[in-house]
């Protein structure tokens, strides 16, 4: 597995600044008039370039799976999408971005890299992919979420509807070979309170509803929806109905 550093940030930022800093000194004279960008302000306004141009990033080099496993590894398909990333809490636009979900990591694609870039779980904080948004939720010994990674936002109010995603590799046993394939899983959870509750059912989404319960229980009847049918659909309209019933709004 090989490490990559894109850009020493430091070191192209020390070269850059003194580059600029000459240029300060010089256009004034050359084009004979002030500059409108007063010198204490050009470290600043560089450093917004630079993070706007998005590669300062640190990561592994993406390892493929073996052909011969059948599907995909990431989330969607194969194809690169378009993508927002915030990585240490800077925001870089017109990405191009995969979800690997049997490893749960993000993966960075440029033309001005050799080999897609796997990007460490720790330094992102959310990220999108295609309009579906992911963000890296933390486990601690009070919410009750299962494990720390990525999850999918299915809606966001009060209360909010994440979705977990995951891949594994199966394999099954007929006419004398081996095959494999990549099999996915989802999970989904409702948090309330600071608390994820598992959703297995129709009836653990109207028990974390419970002050609620009876009103979405006849309004997801009166719309025909069941989590065993439309798992995710059902999930999005409890919970904006539930909102609804108590007043809130988005701020």
């Amino acid at each position: 597995m090989y490490y990559v550093h894109l850009v020493n940030a430091e070191h192209l930022t020390r070269i850059t600044l003194s580059l600029l800093f000459l240029l300060l000194a010089v256009l004034p004279t050359v084009y004979g008039q002030e500059s409108t960008a007063p010198a204490e302000n050009l470290p600043r306004l560089y450093l917004e370039k630079v993070k706007a141009s998005g590669w300062l990033f640190k990561g592994h080099a993406y390892e493929a799976y073996s052909y011969y496993i059948e599907g995909t590894p990431f989330y969607l398909n194969d194809d690169w999408q378009d993508g927002i990333l915030c990585y240490d809490g800077i925001v870089y636009y017109g990405l191009s971005l995969k979800m690997q979900l049997v490893k749960d990591v993000p993966v960075l694609f440029s033309n001005d890299l050799i080999f897609p870039l796997q990007l460490p779980p720790e330094r992102v904080n959310w990220f999108t992919i295609g309009p579906h948004r992911f963000e890296r939720l933390v486990q601690t010994e009070d919410n009750e979420l299962p494990q720390t990674g990525f999850y999918e936002l299915g809606y966001r109010g009060s209360v909010s509807f994440w979705l977990r995603h995951e891949k594994e590799i199966k394999s099954s046993t007929g006419e004398q070979q081996v095959r494999y394939r990549f099999e996915k899983e989802i999970d989904y959870y409702v948090e309330k309170d600071g608390e994820f509750h598992h959703i297995r059912s129709q009836g653990s989404l109207l028990r974390t509803l419970d002050e609620h319960r009876k009103e979405v229980k006849s309004h997801l009847k009166e719309f025909k929806l069941s989590i065993r049918k439309q798992p995710e659909a059902t999930i999005s309209e409890a919970l904006r109905y539930y909102d609804e019933l108590k007043g809130w709004k988005e701020e």
